[in-house]
């Protein structure tokens, strides 16, 4: 099975940390998991084209406020191009308001509400194991069922943030030492 995470930033010189940690945590997984980054300054129809040149069995995309209105116009046509590949969407643009999103883009499979790490790799595993969606109950996943009825779940956290790997190694550093390398000292409320 591959995978192909997908981010869309706002600028060339950007990095994905989202794609990056949930790649380092679906490591031990059974499964062939590629990255690919582009910015909102490409055409649609040559981000569309890289996603099927990549062609996976299930594309995650990392929704934000700078690319949802693209990531709108792409999900129909990646769908037109790729039918049978599953769609899991995440990010902060998608983890409200999930039911609304997930029928105005019916072909949109999962959503993943919240901090994605444990739940991305939980759902990647069930996939994996080929559980029906019925089948699939994973905290922070909303999720369609066959008869079309949403399950919106509820978004989560990663509580204890050395429970998940970090997203650098020495290679990658070297790799990115053209871009902007993104990196979090801690998460959510500093109140909380």
């Amino acid at each position: 099975m591959k995978v192909l995470l997908t981010a869309i930033n706002a600028k060339y010189i950007h990095s994905s940390l989202a794609i990056r940690y949930i790649y380092k945590n679906c490591q031990d997984l059974s499964c062939d998991i590629e990255m690919l980054e582009v910015s909102i300054n490409n055409h649609l129809i040559d981000i569309a084209n890289q996603i099927f040149d990549a062609r996976p069995d299930i594309l995650g995309i990392s929704c934000y406020i700078w690319n949802i209105e693209l990531v709108k116009q792409l999900l129909p046509l990646v769908h037109r191009l790729l039918p049978n590949c599953k769609i899991i969407c995440g990010g902060p643009e998608v983890s409200y308001a999930t039911k609304e999103f997930m029928q105005d883009f019916p072909m949109v499979d999962f959503v993943v509400r919240g901090e994605g790490e444990k739940a991305f790799h939980d759902l990647l595993q069930a996939l994996l194991d080929d559980k029906n969606n019925e089948e699939i109950k994973i905290a922070g996943i909303a999720k369609r069922n066959s008869d079309d009825t949403i399950d919106e779940n509820i978004a989560v956290t990663v509580s204890d943030l050395d429970e998940i790997i970090f997203p650098y190694n020495d290679n990658d550093i070297e790799n990115l030492k053209d871009k902007i390398i993104y990196y979090e000292s801690s998460r959510g409320c500093p109140y909380s």
